[in-house]
């Protein structure tokens, strides 16, 4: 797989999910004697020595790992609680599919029966776990069944302040407590939901005690309706919504960090709104580790928008955590690099021989396919290759900030790159552009 367009995005995609733990399922032994690429497990995708890309992986791996040391520090942020029931089996769905009605712009978490009986409380309106979770709405599946105990747990709940979002419960999943329990679990539904003529059909709520029960709507259009902005909204700048994005909030500490997500595989201009006012956004790009401050953004009606440049299968953590002196208007938040330079080549071309390739390096007069080659070494040849050549800077040029951009790299998309024999680093993902301005030198210079 290529990794910046099939394993960033996987990822990606089950980071918003909520995983903040990686692990490799499959590692195949393959002894010396198989050679290379050597036996390979039939499924999955190859990640080991045997790999062309071994020696670049770090990087890559340096991108799970900075993404997961900021996921576990956080505490996740939701909106939502979705009990997913008691029924046996019982498993929780991809996010995607949002049994609690919270997508887009709010998020939710899932609760467990064991969880719920034992642990979930009300504190100031919010349902509140020991761990520190708080959640505005507690979500009822829709199968209208639920145990007499989730029956009670939930009339206490509601009677103590906590909003409850479902259709009314139609009949116990057992037959616990007999003919008294059914009885029970009959008037604890009615005091809940009102009367059968209640509750049932269409779109209402009830007041019980400090709390209330609502029903026939979703979890977003209930906290529509109560005023609770979404605590991210992304929009195309040019109108519309923005397709292919993901998002997820943690919260670690007094700040607040959020992981947006394009998965797609199209780039587009993002207006990201977030529920959050008076404090700077960071940008933190995972990918190289750097962190800057955006460059634009603005307060609106309490939250905070930034304008997002973003590219095919992006990813970036926008944290919150500095007091803001007021809205900004500095330019993009992802500047571009402005064409200065055009390298030609000739280049010299080198092949590993023991992957097949040939004995010597080979001139390629301009960057083209090895599957066009008349050499069938070359035409046939899967391994690493590395390109060298010389060219000369501008002598005005070398006081500016100079990168490199190699333009499409191709196959698994991975390029080590340096410069007068400077080590400039792996790029795995585009637009593969290399930060040169340390190593490059007036006159002539040789990259590789």
């Amino acid at each position: 797989d290529v990794p910046w367009s099939a394993m960033k995005p996987a990822f990606d995609h089950e980071m918003c999910a909520g995983l903040n733990l990686l692990f490799t399922h499959t590692f195949t032994c393959s002894p010396k004697e198989m050679g290379l690429p050597g036996q390979e497990y039939f499924a999955g995708t190859h990640f080991n020595p045997q790999i062309t890309w071994w020696g670049e992986a770090s990087t890559l791996i340096d991108y799970f790992k900075r993404c997961q040391y900021l996921a576990q520090q956080g505490d996740f942020v939701a909106d939502v609680v979705y009990y997913y029931g008691d029924h046996i089996p019982n498993i929780a769905r991809l996010k995607e599919s949002d049994p609690a009605g919270a997508l887009p712009g709010y998020d939710y978490d899932v609760l467990s029966e064991e969880l719920l009986l034992s642990s979930l409380t009300v504190k100031q309106a919010f349902l509140s776990l020991p761990s520190g979770m708080k959640y505005r709405v507690l979500v009822l599946p829709d199968h209208r069944v639920l145990s007499l105990a989730v029956l009670k747990k939930v009339d206490a709940l509601v009677r103590a302040g906590a909003t409850v979002l479902g259709p009314k419960p139609l009949r116990a999943v057992s037959l616990e407590g007999g003919a008294n329990g059914k009885t029970m679990f009959q008037k604890l539904a009615d005091g809940l939901w009102g009367q059968p003529a209640q509750g049932e059909k269409g779109k209402g709520s009830h007041q019980v005690g400090l709390g209330r029960v609502a029903w026939g709507m979703s979890a977003r259009e209930l906290l529509q309706s109560d005023g609770i902005a979404p605590d991210v909204a992304m929009t195309l700048q040019e109108g519309g919504t923005a397709p292919g994005m993901d998002w997820i909030h943690y919260r670690i500490g007094d700040a607040d960090v959020f992981v947006l997500a394009e998965l797609a595989g199209e780039a587009k201009h993002v207006d990201a709104t977030f529920r959050i006012n008076g404090r700077v956004p960071e940008l933190w790009d995972a990918v190289d580790g750097s962190i800057r401050v955006a460059s634009s953004f603005r307060s609106i009606n309490g939250r905070t928008q930034i304008p997002l440049e973003v590219r095919p299968f992006d990813s970036i953590f926008v944290v919150f955590r500095k007091a803001s002196s007021g809205d900004r208007n500095d330019g993009p938040n992802s500047p571009e690099w402005q064409p200065a330079q055009t390298i030609a080549g000739p280049w010299n071309v080198t092949f590993d021989a023991e992957w097949g390739g040939p004995e010597h390096p080979v001139r390629f007069d301009s960057l083209t396919s090895w599957s066009d080659h008349s050499d069938s070494s070359i035409k046939y040849y899967s391994g690493k290759a590395v390109y060298k050549m010389a060219f000369t800077i501008d002598h005005e040029l070398v006081d500016s900030a100079l990168a490199i951009a190699l333009g499409q790299v191709e196959d698994v998309g991975i390029a080590r790159v340096a410069l007068n024999g400077t080590d400039l680093g792996v790029v795995w993902r585009p637009p593969f552009v290399v930060d040169v301005s340390q190593a490059a030198q007036p006159g002539e210079n040789e990259l590789e």
